[in-house]
């Protein structure tokens, strides 16, 4: 199975696979989340100038319509500030997700974070962050 990141901007509607490259974030009313699916290995991102509730709810509805509406789909990393979900070639199901200032110190968190469970070979593909200030696709 392949593994599939997906990303939704809060407040505009409009899902979109990946996200772009990620720039320091600055807590300014904004947040970003990432939910990820154990049954499936999906992955999903919701960001935005809004609350954490909203920028949760809009990660578990991108995970959970990615593929197959796997009711599983759950919070794996939340931040004013940044988010980022591993991966690892050797499990398609195994991820895990870090947070921090920037896209940069989320995406460490989040590749220690599945190093700790014994993968490894945990990466962080291009496009597997989100911060609170990335641009909203419209």
């Amino acid at each position: 199975m392949r593994k599939q990141m997906v990303a939704f901007a809060v407040g505009v509607g409009v899902l979109a696979l990946g996200t772009g490259v990620a720039g320091p974030a600055v807590a300014d009313n904004g947040w970003a989340a990432a939910a990820g699916s154990p049954s499936t290995g999906v992955g999903a991102f919701g960001w935005g100038p809004v609350g954490q509730k909203a920028a949760e709810a809009k990660a578990i509805h991108a995970c959970a319509g990615a593929q197959g509406n796997p009711k599983d789909c759950v919070i794996i990393a939340s931040s004013p500030q940044c988010v980022a979900i591993a991966e690892t070639p050797s499990n398609d199901l195994a991820y895990a997700g870090g947070s921090g200032a920037t896209a940069e110190a989320a995406s460490k968190a989040a590749v220690a974070a599945l190093k700790a469970k014994g993968f490894g070979d945990a990466a962080l593909p291009q496009g597997n962050t989100a911060c609170s200030t990335d641009p909203v696709p419209s």
